[in-house]
C-alpha cells in the first residue's frame, strides 16, 4: 500500500472499534445493544441508586427540625456513592459491546472492562443465513431483537437486543451479495485480460496474476535470554512461535522456589549452630547442637537429597512451560504439548484452508491485567480443537492468524489463476501449431458472457482437472 492509503487505513481504524481493518475494508455498521439492556441487567443498582436519592431528599427535608446525626449523613452519602458507581458500571459495560459489520466480515465484541473480553468474527462469504427474532410485545414496540447468523464451520453467532434488527439483516445480505458480485467481476476481468493477451496479443501491465506476499521475513525474540525464558514471541523467517504467558511459569515455580528458600535458611542455621564446634574438644557438646554434630552425615545427606529434588522440580516446571509451543507458519497452525523427559508429546496441526474462524477471549480480571487469554481456532471437524491457551496478547495473536489466513486465501486463488493461464497458453500453442488462421467468433458462456467458448469442432480442454478447476470458479 502507498503511504496515503496506509494513513487513511490508520485513521479509519482509530475511528472504529475493529482495531485491525484490512486494506480495502471499510466499516458499514457499528451498533450497541438497545439501552434497555442497562435496565434489564442493572435494575438492582438503579433501584438502590434511586432509593439513596430518596433517602437524601428525606434527610434534607427533615433537617428543618434540627441537624441530623452525622452517622446518618455519612451512611446516606455512602449509599449514594455506591448506587452511583454501580449504575455507572452497567452503563460502561453497555458501551463496550458491539456488533460490527464491514464489507468483508461480521464481528461480535463482548467486553467488560477489568473482567473479561471476547471477540468472534466470520467472513461474509461464510455467512449462509441471517435471522432475527423479536420475542415480546415490548421488543416489538421498541424495535429490538436477537440477531443470529448461521455460518459455515463457525456455527451460529448471536447478538441479543440489537436495535432495528430488520435493517441490520438487510445490510448484511446486501454486503454479502455485493461481495459475491465483486469477486465474480474481478475474476471475469482477470479472465478477459488473460484472453486479450494470449489470443489477441495485447499486453497489459496490470494483467499479472493476483499475488499475496508472504509476511516480511524477519527475526525477533531469538536472543539468548528469550531462548531460555521465551517471554516474547519468537519469529524466524515466516514462522512465529508463542509460549504460555510468563505468569504461569511464575505460578508453577512459586512452591519449589519457596522450598528452596526454606532449605537454604535451614542450611544456614545448621552451619551457624555447628560453627563453633571443635572436633578435638572433650567432652563432646550436648543438647540440640550435640545431636546435630552427631548426625552430621545424615544431615548432610538430607540437604543434598532435598536440594536435588527441589532443583529437579524447578527445572521440570520450567522445561514443561518452555516445551508447550503454538506455532504459525505460512500455511499451517501447529499446537505442541510436550512433557519433559519424554513422558508425553501431543502435536496437532491444520492447514489454513481448513480454518473457518478465529476468536479470542480474556476470561478473568487477572487475564485483563496481565494481557493473556485463549485464542480458539475452529475447523469443520470437531474431533480436534485448536486452542492457544494462556498466550500473551491474544488480540495480536488472533489478528496475526487472520491476516495470514487472508493472504493464504489470496495466494491460493492466485495459484488457481496461474493454472488457468498455463492451460490457456497450451491451448493457444496447440491452435498456432495447427496453422489455423484465427480463432472464430464463438457463442458466449453462461458463466461469463464476455468469454468465448470453443465450438464442437475445435479442441477443448476436457480433462477432469480442467473441469474441476472451472467448477471452482
Amino acid at each position: 500500500m502507498s503511504t496515503m492509503q496506509t494513513e487513511e487505513l490508520d485513521r479509519a481504524i482509530r475511528r472504529s472499534h475493529v482495531g485491525d481493518l484490512r486494506p480495502n475494508e471499510r466499516v458499514i455498521l457499528e451498533r450497541r445493544r438497545h439501552p434497555l439492556w442497562i435496565v434489564q441487567h442493572g435494575w438492582p443498582a438503579i433501584l438502590f441508586f434511586l432509593a439513596s436519592l430518596i433517602a437524601t431528599l428525606a434527610l434534607f427535608l427533615s433537617s428543618a427540625g434540627g441537624p441530623p446525626s452525622s452517622y446518618l449523613v455519612i451512611g446516606v452519602g455512602v449509599a449514594v456513592l455506591i448506587g452511583t458507581l454501580a449504575t455507572a458500571w452497567y452503563i460502561l459495560d453497555w458501551t463496550n459491546d458491539f456488533f460490527i459489520l464491514t464489507n468483508q466480515r461480521v464481528i461480535f465484541l463482548d467486553k467488560t472492562i477489568g473482567v473479561h473480553e471476547t471477540r468472534s468474527e466470520a467472513p461474509l462469504n461464510k455467512v449462509h443465513n441471517v435471522r432475527y427474532d423479536i420475542l415480546s410485545p415490548l421488543a416489538s414496540s421498541l424495535n429490538y431483537g436477537t440477531l443470529s447468523l448461521d455460518t459455515a464451520g463457525v456455527g451460529v453467532l448471536s447478538f441479543d437486543m440489537i436495535p432495528r434488527p430488520k435493517e441490520v439483516e438487510r445490510l448484511i445480505m446486501e454486503q454479502r451479495k455485493g461481495l459475491t458480485e465483486s469477486v465474480g467481476q474481478s475474476r471475469g476481468e482477470r479472465r478477459r485480460k488473460v484472453l486479450q493477451k494470449i489470443v489477441l496479443g495485447q499486453q497489459d501491465p496490470t494483467d499479472l496474476p493476483p499475488s499475496a506476499p508472504y509476511s516480511r521475513p524477519r527475526e525477533r525474540g531469538l536472543g539468548t535470554f528469550n531462548r531460555i525464558f521465551p517471554f516474547t514471541p519468537q519469529q524466524q523467517g515466516e514462522t512465529i512461535i508463542w509460549h504460555r504467558h510468563w505468569a504461569f511459569l511464575v505460578s508453577h515455580e512459586l512452591l519449589p522456589i519457596a522450598l528452596f528458600t526454606l532449605l537454604t535458611v535451614l542450611l544456614v542455621f545448621y552451619l551457624g549452630a555447628i560453627a563453633g564446634y571443635d572436633p578435638n574438644s572433650y567432652p563432646p557438646p550436648s543438647g540440640f547442637v550435640g545431636t546435630l554434630v552427631g548426625a552430621g552425615g545424615l544431615v548432610a545427606g538430607f540437604f543434598i537429597l532435598a536440594y536435588i529434588v527441589v532443583l529437579f522440580i524447578i527445572w521440570y516446571q520450567w522445561e514443561d512451560w518452555r516445551n508447550d509451543r503454538y506455532s504459525l507458519t505460512h500455511d499451517r497452525v501447529i499446537d505442541i504439548d510436550k512433557k519433559p523427559l519424554g513422558f508425553r508429546t501431543s502435536v496437532k496441526e491444520t492447514l489454513f484452508n481448513r480454518i473457518t474462524d478465529v476468536s479470542y477471549s480474556l476470561p478473568s480480571p487477572f487475564a485483563m491485567i496481565f494481557n493473556y487469554g485463549t485464542v480458539e481456532i475452529k475447523t469443520p471437524g470437531e474431533a480436534t480443537v485448536f486452542s492457544f491457551n494462556d498466550v500473551p496478547n491474544p488480540r495480536g495473536v488472533q489478528q496475526e492468524i487472520m491476516t495470514r489466513l487472508e493472504k493464504h486465501r489470496t495466494r491460493e486463488q492466485a495459484s488457481w489463476d496461474n493454472d488457468i493461464v498455463d492451460w490457456l497458453n497450451v491451448y493457444h500453442e496447440v491452435l498456432n501449431r495447427s496453422n489455423r488462421p484465427s480463432v472464430p467468433e464463438l457463442p458466449t458462456t453462461r458463466a461469463n458472457p464476455a468469454l468465448p467458448r470453443p465450438s464442437s469442432s475445435e479442441p477443448r480442454l476436457t480433462t477432469p482437472a480442467a473441469r474441476g478447476r472451472d467448477d471452482a470458479y
